[in-house]
């Protein structure tokens, strides 16, 4: 999935390196902007507070844990707020059936 924007932590990301990707289980979130890029993944339930607006093809969720600095080249534990915004319906639809 591609031609998203995601909002991180009050950081709007809007950069062709913004996807998502699904490979055994885990969704991954991957996001881009000028020097500063980084991903985040992990199975379905390990994101928390996700609230889909169906109307507006958007997601806010939270995701905790190990996360890498695309920039540093490195791991460290912390916990990101997306706001993610698709630019397909089917996308969207795509996403949303992962958690249910």
């Amino acid at each position: 999935m591609s031609g998203l924007t995601i909002n991180l932590n009050g950081k709007e990301y809007t950069g062709r390196g913004n996807r998502i990707n699904t490979s055994s289980g885990n969704v991954y979130i991957s996001y881009a902007g000028h020097n500063d890029s980084g991903r985040v993944y992990g199975i379905p339930s390990s994101y928390k507070k996700v609230k889909f607006d169906d109307k507006a093809q958007k997601v806010k969720l939270t995701w905790s844990g190990q996360w890498y600095d695309e920039n540093k080249m490195k791991s460290k534990n912390t916990k990101k707020n997306f706001n993610i915004q698709f630019g397909k319906n089917k996308d969207y639809i795509n996403f949303k059936e992962l958690f249910n």
